[in-house]
């Protein structure tokens, strides 16, 4: 059965406009009325299922048929950020580390400020971005919670979920918290 807004229902909403209830015949007419609407809500709902099971049923089997090439695409996407976290991590550390050994060269007086300054800028610098004709990679510094001792942490910083933990904003506000230290890691951010 195909609705029709002027002929099956606008009559019966009119009807229902018009109502006023101020009797015992009044409220038998209204709860006939009421029986009556939701016979049609119920045949509208009814029509309407007919045609959105076959296209909700179409949309899971669609899903179901990606789902497989979706999830390895996401895995593989998983694996390269992850590796390219690692990879650009340890370099950011490495230069740290040689600008750091220069800087206590220099404090120790083996090293004069001018050759420490001019050692600091010849190392070679890790880029923060990589383009290619594909697309592009910015790295950004994030931080990641680094449990030491899970024992020392305060129950208040324990949750199921180490990503969204809250000690994260703490400990990157300068709060000590024992058992937990932050880590600077480099994320990737891929532009296409």
């Amino acid at each position: 059965m195909i609705f029709n807004m002027t002929t099956n229902i606008t009559p019966i909403v009119q009807e229902v406009n018009a109502l006023v209830i101020t009797d015992s015949a009044s409220m038998t007419a209204a709860t006939m009325l009421l029986s009556q609407v939701n016979q049609q809500l119920d045949q509208v709902k009814a029509e309407e299922e007919k045609v959105l099971k076959p296209l909700r049923d179409a949309a899971a089997a669609e899903k179901a048929r990606w789902k497989p090439m979706k999830d390895a695409l996401a895995d593989a996407v998983l694996k390269i950020r992850t590796s390219m976290s690692a990879y650009q991590t340890a370099e950011v550390q490495r230069q740290k580390e040689a600008e750091t050994k220069i800087a206590a060269r220099v404090e120790k007086g083996t090293l004069k400020m001018e050759t420490g300054v001019r050692k600091i800028e010849e190392l070679e610098k890790v880029d923060k971005k990589v383009e290619t004709a594909a697309g592009s990679v910015n790295f950004v510094t994030d931080h990641e919670v680094v449990i030491e001792d899970i024992t020392r942490v305060p129950f208040q910083y324990l949750k199921v979920e180490l990503k969204k933990l809250e000690a994260k904003k703490s400990l990157k506000a300068g709060i000590f918290i024992p058992g937990l230290s932050l880590k600077e890691i480099q994320v990737p951010r891929n532009l296409r």
